[in-house]
């Protein structure tokens, strides 16, 4: 039975997950029996739920819920008031001599009191309860902090994790906001390269005053940050580092500020190594509203399969950065998503870098990126939509508020072209280039593969050459065909009667890049 309690764990908490935030539910300790059927026991009270035991397992996840698998399906199978988690008990700090009047320093008070309680531990603050903290609380073992108002010292640590396991929901940590100071984190869950921390949990938690980062998670592995507001923090809001699966969901987030520090963001999906290894993988970023960050509302950088989706974003220097960073990150995104969100500036925006940007790697390897950009609305920026060093192949922009590259005049290269009736331009959206125009080519220009009328960016280019449909010059009985060529030149090749003097020879064509 243990053994298929475990396997079934694995497949439901995700599940489990759900149920807990649309119900928010609480349950006592339950007790499993196997007997035909299974029963399950909250503090000796039966519930009348039951299943068949070689059917179907049950599961107790976390304080909050107990879950049913019976042939492919998950069941809730019961609710109760208040409790704690299975396998620990509901504690106060005030076991711990902790006064929490916010007057003296209580974080040796705070870690030795966590140290001493079993694992899975519920602690239950007061309410009303102030906390200052001059030091750091370590986080050692898995255990629930539910609650009480965290004072943090501008040159610490508020609460560090480094244990799997810990979940923080409903409690209120702030630093002073005064100024920047790189060695606080209001919460720090740090984790290693060989001993990653497992489900890390900050939930319906408010940060405020943080002077570099309010949450930090390096190392983690399904972590979860929902239903929190973070406001008035420097540098960063969600800070995830090297993180294998996780969620940062439902947030609200306003004023993060640069300070002296080149860069700030509203959640920043990161990795720490610079290498494969140390890549982000598999985060959820969804249904965040995120307002006046002064650099980048939403980044990735090398993540794999980062998913940005339905995300509200105003007032952003950036709206969502999909990117390796400096010229010294070698590692690109690789299958990531931005789908569904809105990104607004409505007021003048000085830091208008680009509503959306999905850029490969920048080092002289060049390693290109991939992923979708699809269904995003984008309002009051100057520039919609940035991408740079894409795998074509691998890469989808579609259905946006915006194409790819809006409509930009294409420059004339060789002598004897000049702009017509309607300047030759070009577009780029779902994948393709769309050119139209009417350039005017008088005597002195030739015609062939010496001849170049214009040349495309190297971003938008077919993989090999393409000839497009024939174009009839204005004057004469004379008609052209243009040739589009992978190395970017658009070139008149051919005319049927090239000693009629030129003219206008129209163009509106669409090529895949792909």
């Amino acid at each position: 039975m243990d053994a298929l309690i475990g396997e079934v764990l694995q497949q439901v908490r995700g599940i489990a997950r759900d149920v807990l935030q649309r119900e928010g539910v609480r349950l006592r300790t339950a007790t499993v029996t196997q007997t035909d059927p299974v029963r399950i026991t909250y503090d000796g009270e039966d519930d009348a739920s039951v299943v068949p035991p070689r059917r179907a397992a049950v599961v107790a996840l976390g304080d909050r819920v107990v879950v049913a698998k019976s042939r492919g399906q998950a069941t809730i199978l019961g609710v109760l008031g208040g409790g704690s988690q299975p396998g620990g008990g509901a504690h106060s700090p005030r076991e711990g001599g902790i006064d929490g009047d916010g007057q003296s320093d209580e974080s040796e008070a705070w870690e030795s009191f966590l140290a001493g309680l079993p694992e899975g531990a519920v602690v239950q603050c007061p309410e009303g309860d102030q906390y200052r903290l001059d030091a750091p609380v370590r986080v050692q073992q898995p255990v629930i902090i539910r609650g009480g108002e965290w004072l943090v010292a501008d040159d610490q640590y508020g609460l560090h994790i480094t244990s799997g396991g810990v979940t923080v929901e409903d409690a209120t940590l702030t630093g002073s906001g005064n100024g920047q100071n790189t060695d606080q984190r209001l919460i720090y869950a740090l984790g290693t390269d060989s001993a990653l921390l497992d489900e890390v949990t900050i939930r319906r938690c408010t940060l405020t005053g943080g002077l570099y980062s309010a949450i930090w998670l390096e190392w983690v592995r399904n972590f979860e940050v929902t239903d929190c507001v973070i406001e008035d923090v420097v540098y960063a809001a969600v800070m995830v580092a090297s993180a294998k699966g996780g969620t940062a969901s439902r947030n609200r987030i306003a004023r993060i500020t640069q300070g002296t520090l080149p860069q700030c963001y509203g959640i920043a999906v990161t990795d720490r190594t610079n290498n494969n290894a140390g890549r982000s993988e598999d985060v959820l970023v969804d249904s965040n509203i995120v307002t006046d960050v002064e650099w980048e509302a939403l980044d990735t950088h090398s993540g794999r399969r980062i998913h940005f989706t339905s995300n509200v974003v105003n007032r952003c220097g950036s709206g969502i950065s999909v990117l390796s960073g400096n010229s010294s990150r070698r590692i690109p995104v690789e299958d990531c998503v931005v789908t569904g969100n809105t990104i607004s500036f409505v007021q003048s925006n000085p830091q208008d870098q680009g509503a959306i940007k999905f850029h490969g790697a920048q080092d002289d390897n060049r390693a290109p990126a991939s992923g979708t950009i699809t269904g995003n609305t984008v309002r009051g920026y100057d520039n919609p939509l940035h991408v740079w060093n894409v795998d074509r192949e691998q890469f989808g922009c579609s259905g946006n508020s915006h194409p790819e590259v809006s409509w930009t005049d294409l420059p004339l290269r060789s002598p004897g072209w000049q702009d017509g009736p309607d300047v030759l331009q070009y577009m780029v959206d779902g994948n393709a280039i769309h050119l139209r125009g009417a350039p005017n080519k008088d005597g002195n220009a030739t015609t062939g593969s010496t001849n170049t009328v214009g040349t495309l960016p190297e971003d938008y280019r077919p993989t090999d050459d393409r000839y497009l449909s024939y174009t009839w010059a204005s004057s004469g009985d004379n008609t052209g065909l243009y040739r589009f060529r992978a190395s970017g030149e658009l070139q008149l090749l051919f005319e049927s009667n090239p000693g009629s003097g030129g003219g206008y020879f129209p163009i509106s064509a669409s090529v895949s890049l792909t």
